[in-house]
């Protein structure tokens, strides 16, 4: 070792070593910050919440990771959830991530739309596209899995009555889940799709 035989050859080993260990802990020290982050930014956002109103509100473009196979409904929740962890464990997020099912607009407003979703992740990423800014009906509610196609009808029909087309896509985010709240009754969904004025 260098500190036996001092040479330059074990100094630049013993400095490339200590280099990668120095990696390692500031990544560790990156993903707690992420973790922490988007925790505050969550618990700011519910604090504002009116849960079960539709909101229409301007939003700035964010960059989002979508996965690249279709969800198949027909799995299982076991299989279902599996895949999902398995998506995020790729894209090497750590912690709390603001993710969820996208649904393709066209296909969403046709029989059949729950098979042509994909998962997606709020994430700046390699494989990252641009959703666009714009002007978004946004709603959250607390509602365990089962009862969210009740919430997304309670959004396109209200859309309908209010004089608002879809013009986006529709995206479907667990912001509390399982890491912080015991019933799933008490898990928070927001949905959110971008949309336009009917002339």
């Amino acid at each position: 070792s260098y500190f036996d035989e001092p040479n330059a050859s074990s100094l630049q080993q013993l400095a490339m070593e200590q280099q990668e260990k120095v990696a390692k802990e500031i990544q560790k020290l990156q993903d707690i910050q992420f973790f922490l982050d988007r925790m505050v930014a969550l618990t700011k956002e519910m604090e504002q919440v009116p849960y079960g109103e539709v909101m229409i509100k301007q939003l700035p473009a964010e960059l989002v990771v979508y996965s690249m196979e279709k969800i198949d409904w027909s799995d299982s929740m076991e299989t279902l959830y599996e895949y999902s962890m398995q998506f995020i464990k790729q894209l090497g997020v750590k912690g709390l991530a603001a993710n969820g099912v996208v649904y393709e607009k066209d296909a969403f407003l046709h029989e059949g739309s729950e098979h042509v979703s994909r998962l997606f992740c709020r994430l700046d990423a390699p494989s990252a596209q641009t959703k666009p800014a714009g002007l978004y009906a946004i709603i959250y509610q607390k509602v365990g899995y089962a009862e969210i196609p009740e919430v997304l009808h309670q959004l396109l029909t209200y859309l309908q009555e209010e004089g608002w087309a879809l013009d986006g896509d529709l995206y479907e985010e667990y912001l509390l889940h399982s890491l912080s709240a015991t019933e799933e009754k008490d898990y928070t969904t927001k949905i959110s799709v971008k949309v336009k004025p009917i002339r």
